[in-house]
């Protein structure tokens, strides 16, 4: 096997075993998942301890030991407070999945995840 076929079979395995993919926990029910009526507002935290304080402030819980994101619903606004993006490229999310997810909790999805 040459080396291009070598690193393309690599990234089929990394894509197909990706945790977020098909991740109950990240991916949002179809109830919640849709466009967020009113404005988003996106603060980036300039540490992940920073986030957690602030979210776990606001009453948020974590399920892994790193915390990527969190949102809140207030007077028709999102408010979104995540790590930095280049931090969060060690994560098995993607910024996308991630705006997916806490969009999906200012539509009222529940923080257990729950449908």
């Amino acid at each position: 096997m040459d080396n291009d076929m070598k690193y393309l079979v690599a990234v089929l395995l990394i894509l197909v075993a990706s945790p977020a993919r098909g991740d109950p926990h990240i991916t949002p029910s179809a109830k919640y998942d849709h466009e967020f009526p009113g404005e988003i507002i996106v603060t980036e935290m300039p540490s992940e301890a920073k986030l957690r304080k602030l979210c776990e402030g606001f009453g948020a819980t974590f399920n892994k030991s790193t915390a990527i994101a969190c949102a809140f619903a207030h007077r028709g606004k999102c408010f979104i407070f995540t790590i930095d993006p280049i931090e969060m490229a060690y994560t098995s999310y993607t910024w996308e999945q991630v705006m997916r997810h806490e969009r999906a909790h200012c539509n009222g999805w529940p923080s257990d995840h729950r449908n």
